[in-house]
């Protein structure tokens, strides 16, 4: 019986292959990305990701999160936040207050899905927020995607159309919320970068999870949660080296500095690229 060949394996040298016709697959000509946009840095495979920080309570998340905003923002930008502690919390409060001095368009929700009491009558409606905010830019772009002859816009004037920065802070079972995962599947099409805060990797929507872009993972993941992670992020090495590189990226010092006590392990899904924070690359050679 021969041996069988794992996908991940190249072929044994005594298989030869037989060209048998001319059909081969040509690439789809699309508008590249342009040279330089705002984030560029944290993701450099699209200008339009899905992102998750993924860690406990106090594990650093809200800080990566501000320092995200911050880079993906511009003078063209429009910032939607739900978090319920938006305002509340220092943290975000300074947030807001950058945002307002630089000019950026700003709208704060502390809920997915809010009620308003009618003040004549008291009766109660529920207002699914993004599911509002995903109908406007339906309208503003489409429910498709432009055909390439039909998009006359040039790359120089690519970089500087509106973008939304779309930021979900530990919003916990409203991520399930269908509308998140749709709009998880349109985000480029819509210009959108969005950012999703959860304690865990399950905690997302499943369509959520499977868009992902770009993982931030920080300390205190088991070993069976990073082997979801693993397999939904497509890592193109072995599990082993995988895990072996999340543990020494996140592994705690309590005597090193404060801005040192909350490394996460970042992980590009499209380039299969791996950081120690934004700004430490792990050689890693990706299969």
């Amino acid at each position: 019986m021969s041996k069988r060949v794992r996908p991940d394996e190249p072929l044994p040298r005594q298989v030869k292959l037989v060209k048998i016709n001319n059909e081969k697959i040509v690439p789809v000509k699309v508008k590249a990305e342009p040279q330089n946009y705002p984030g560029k840095h944290i993701s450099p495979s699209t200008r339009y990701p899905n992102i998750n920080p993924c860690g406990a309570k106090g594990s650093g998340k809200t800080s990566a999160v501000t320092h995200m905003v911050d880079r993906f923002v511009d003078e063209h930008s429009h910032v939607i936040i739900f978090c319920p502690t938006v305002n509340t919390d220092p943290r975000w409060i300074a947030l807001t207050r950058r945002l307002k001095e630089k000019g950026v368009d700003l709208q704060k929700y502390t809920a997915i899905v809010e009620v308003e009491t009618d003040k004549a009558t008291g009766q109660k409606t529920k207002i699914n927020r993004l599911k509002e905010l995903i109908d406007m830019l339906i309208e503003e772009y489409g429910e498709e995607e432009k055909d390439e002859k039909e998009d006359e816009t040039d790359e120089k004037d690519e970089a500087f159309l509106t973008n939304y920065v779309i930021v979900f802070g530990d919003m916990a079972e409203d991520m399930h919320i269908p509308a998140v995962g749709q709009l998880n599947r349109r985000n480029r099409h819509f210009h959108a970068v969005v950012i999703e805060e959860s304690h865990e990797f399950k905690d997302l929507n499943p369509a959520s999870r499977r868009n992902q872009d770009i993982g931030l993972y920080y300390y205190g993941h088991p070993e069976e949660q990073m082997l979801q992670i693993y397999r939904q992020m497509c890592v193109r090495i072995p599990f082993p080296e995988f895990y072996g590189y999340y543990k020494s990226v996140t592994r705690r010092d309590e005597n090193a500095p404060e801005s040192e006590r909350h490394n996460f392990l970042y992980v590009n899904k499209f380039t299969g690229e791996l950081r120690k924070n934004f700004d430490f690359k792990i050689p890693v050679s990706v299969k």
